[in-house]
């Protein structure tokens, strides 16, 4: 026959029943909590190559990808959208067109966050096209349309710099051997033009070529007057009155003048006359003692005497220079004439005279 519980004894046993309850309760409380506490958090992230090969161009496109995170919320609280990346290694991609697999490998997190993984990944395809590329240095070519004013010429065009180093994909660069930015209009002009050329890449480079460095191409255009000859009609007597000691062979010349245009038709003959002085006889004299120094002859037989050689002395030929026979007034009312002058060539008819003594 069984004894009757104490009421102490049911007590106790209440207790025990109690607390198991509790562990129960607590354990299986900790384990909803803790699946509680995770959290996804969805994330916009770039692409980033990476490990491109030298002499190589990358085509990709602007891709942004979508990436789901799942941790504690703790630490995807405390994630910046812009620590969270894609990365493409480059280092197995080939000449074309690739298609690349994106998985969560590929994302990118802070190595603090132990506990956060990569869901998914959206897209998951990535399509970029390599294409090898190549440095070539070419010249730069300006050219000009339409005509500067009349009478006027271009005489010269100059570009800074005249070379550019092109960079860009193997077929369209090796092509290249010079590069023609857009023309220059000269229309009407009548004094050097200076500016900096225009290029159209795609139409005067290549579309997917460019300058390296982008320098700033500038250029000078020299416009000058066109030049005319003019003969002059009348004639010129020689003035060599330094040379009383000598007899000179022509003293009546003539001039032809040649130099820009409006310079040549400006010019007045009785501004100039044809001159020879002493000091043009004296350096032409030792000229000719340097030419005509003696040279050693031949010894003469045995028993014999040199036989004296005398040897006639060459006339002098002297170049002929101008005098300017300007008078005050007139080089008052022009105060360029000189600057004016210097732009003209005066050739005289001989352009020399022979002299001898007499």
């Amino acid at each position: 026959m069984r004894q009757p519980q104490s009421r102490e004894h049911r007590s106790w046993l209440k207790l025990i029943s109690l607390l198991l309850a509790l562990l129960v309760w607590i354990t299986f409380s900790g384990r909803i909590n803790q699946q509680e506490a995770l959290k996804e958090r969805f994330v916009s992230a770039p692409l980033i190559p990476e490990n491109q090969a030298p002499d190589t161009q990358l085509e990709i496109g602007n891709y942004q990808f979508q990436v789901t995170l799942e941790g504690p919320g703790d630490e995807l609280d405390q994630l910046r959208s812009d620590e969270v990346a894609v990365r493409l290694n480059l280092e197995s991609a080939f000449s074309g067109t690739n298609n690349y697999s994106i998985t969560s490998d590929n994302v990118s997190l802070p190595s603090r966050f132990k506990k956060t993984r990569v869901k998914s990944v959206t897209p998951e395809v990535v399509v970029f096209t390599v294409t090898p590329t190549l440095e070539k240095e070419v010249k730069v070519v300006a050219m000009w349309s339409g005509n500067p004013a009349p009478n006027f010429k271009v005489e010269d065009v100059r570009v800074s710099p005249s070379m550019v180093t092109l960079q860009g994909p193997t077929e369209q660069v090796a092509a290249l051997s010079q590069i023609i930015p857009e023309s220059i209009d000269v229309t009407g002009a009548t004094e050097d033009l200076r500016g900096t050329l225009k290029i159209d890449y795609e139409k005067h480079v290549g579309k997917d070529v460019v300058i390296k460095g982008n320098p700033s191409l500038s250029y000078r255009i020299f416009i000058r007057e066109k030049e005319k000859s003019r003969s002059i009609s009348r004639v010129y007597e020689l003035n060599a009155s330094e040379l009383p000691d000598y007899v000179v062979g022509t003293k009546r010349l003539k001039l032809q003048i040649t130099g820009p245009i409006s310079v040549v038709d400006w010019f007045k003959p009785e501004w100039v006359s044809p001159k020879i002085t002493l000091d043009d006889v004296s350096r032409a004299l030792a000229e000719l003692e340097e030419e005509t120094s003696l040279e050693a002859l031949p010894a003469p037989p045995d028993g014999e005497a040199a036989a004296e050689t005398v040897k006639p002395s060459p006339p002098l030929m002297i170049d002929v220079k101008e005098e300017w026979l300007v008078s005050k007034e007139v080089s008052d009312a022009e105060p360029s004439w000189y600057e004016k002058v210097s732009q003209l060539t005066f050739n005289w008819i001989p352009e020399r005279v022979e002299v001898r003594n007499q």
